[in-house]
């Protein structure tokens, strides 16, 4: 899978890149939030556009890096989830522990509201 950064205002946008998140591929969702951490960024934003299909060990990869960044203090949230993600989201609770966005300038916001 491959996962481009960027930096927006402040926040750290990982843009996943793969359609299908299953399977030992989705280790690295944890291993690349794990490292924005260790470069010292304290905003963090995972767009999932391209994301069409996760399964629970993605979720499993998703929970792991928010406790990793719940337990630095550092906000991680989501953009741009598709109708099966958001589905798969919803059913498991998750939405209620992430905040997920529709549009990036609000995500971008919603990261200056909450200091």
């Amino acid at each position: 899978m491959a996962i481009a950064t960027r930096m927006i205002q402040g926040v750290t946008i990982l843009d996943v890149k793969r359609k299908i998140l299953t399977g030992p591929g989705t280790q690295e969702i944890l291993s690349t939030v794990r490292a924005v951490l260790l470069g010292g960024n304290e905003k963090i934003l995972l767009n999932m556009t391209e994301v069409n299909i996760i399964d629970s060990e993605c979720v499993g990869e998703l929970v792991g890096s928010y406790v990793s960044t719940k337990k630095r203090g550092v906000p991680l949230k989501l953009l741009n989830l598709t109708k099966s993600v958001n589905q798969v989201m919803n059913t498991t609770k998750l939405l209620t522990v992430f905040e997920s966005f529709d549009d990036e300038s609000k995500a971008l916001e919603s990261f200056s509201e909450s200091e």
